[in-house]
């Protein structure tokens, strides 16, 4: 299982939600996944289908599918998740910004 963090926000109610795509496998409920190269797993209790600003609980997401997490604290922006550490050395690749112009306002 290979996946990508691509926003992350704070709900009022669901408190950090942190929303993935999911590259390579599957990702179900009960899940142990690992952050980038930190060794502490964590495990996956809720996962949701995220349609504009509601949240529907889902049993699995599979290779393709945007979804979320919740009350996981240590993901962050452009983290890589995955499901085992021989999956240790994957790392995004930055998506270069245009640099904004110097158009003077009138």
């Amino acid at each position: 299982m290979l996946a990508h963090v691509f926003k992350v926000r704070n709900d009022l109610y669901q408190g950090r939600v942190s929303m993935l795509r999911v590259h390579q496998g599957a990702l179900a409920v009960g899940s142990q996944l690992f952050i980038g190269d930190v060794r502490k797993p964590f495990k996956v209790a809720h996962l949701y289908r995220v349609q504009g600003a509601a949240l529907s609980e889902i049993p699995r997401a599979v290779a393709g599918d945007l979804c979320a997490v919740t009350k996981v604290e240590e993901l962050h922006l452009d983290a890589v998740v995955h499901g085992s550490h021989d999956q240790d050395h994957y790392h995004p690749r930055t998506t270069p910004q245009p640099q904004p112009s110097a158009v003077p306002l009138a």
